[in-house]
């Protein structure tokens, strides 16, 4: 279980490694650039919201963090529809 929290908590490097990815792509800053960034920056404080309250046993809150995380992955697939 440590082990997959601490994934989590490097997934945080990724995520802003990404975002800037991004944003240095093209040559100025658009709306989907924007979003993405958003995105990845409530990516961000939900794993680390989940992971906190993981390791405090507090899974009954950790769990709609799953579902928030998931609607992130939804908003952003729907950018390409």
């Amino acid at each position: 279980m440590e082990e997959n929290l601490k994934e989590l908590q490097n997934c945080k490097d990724l995520f802003l490694q990404a975002t800037l990815q991004i944003l240095k792509t093209g040559n100025g800053l658009y709306t989907l650039d924007l979003m993405a960034s958003a995105i990845a920056n409530r990516a961000i404080a939900l794993n680390q919201g989940f992971t906190i309250l993981v390791q405090e046993n507090n899974y009954l809150c950790a769990l709609p963090l799953i579902r928030m995380q998931l609607d992130n992955c939804l908003r952003f697939y729907a950018t390409v529809l």
